[in-house]
């Protein structure tokens, strides 16, 4: 991470995924303010299979959790943020340096006029 405050991701368990954006080579994830900024492929984890962005389904893969509460976050820097959601399934952006597609990985913001939190 680029900046020396630790965000606090977990501000988002119990917030329902308010909107997945696609925006040209990533995609955002809303939380009813908190956004995550996912410039790695997120991943879905749904029913024992996964989809990686781009792939085909993948964009109904992400937007089936709209609506739904986060239940549990994980953040392990250098490896993902995996966000859980009940009824089960997961998103996971990836942090390692093989996922990597620009200089960042990932951006997490509390509020729309919060500090941006900077994964590279």
């Amino acid at each position: 991470m680029s900046d020396t405050t630790q965000p606090s991701v977990k501000v988002i368990v119990g917030a329902q995924l308010s909107a997945v954006a696609f925006v040209q080579d990533y995609v955002e994830l809303h939380f009813d303010g908190p956004v995550i900024r996912a410039l790695t492929n997120p991943i879905v984890y749904s029913g024992g299979s996964q989809i990686a962005f781009p792939g085909p389904g993948s964009r109904d893969a992400l937007c089936q959790f709209i609506g739904r509460l986060v239940t549990k976050v994980e953040l392990q820097d250098g490896v993902s943020l995996s966000c859980h959601f009940q009824g089960g399934g997961s998103i996971a952006v990836p942090l390692d340096d093989a996922s990597y597609r620009c200089a960042e990985a990932m951006h997490f913001q509390e509020s729309p006029a919060g500090a941006l939190h900077v994964w590279n």
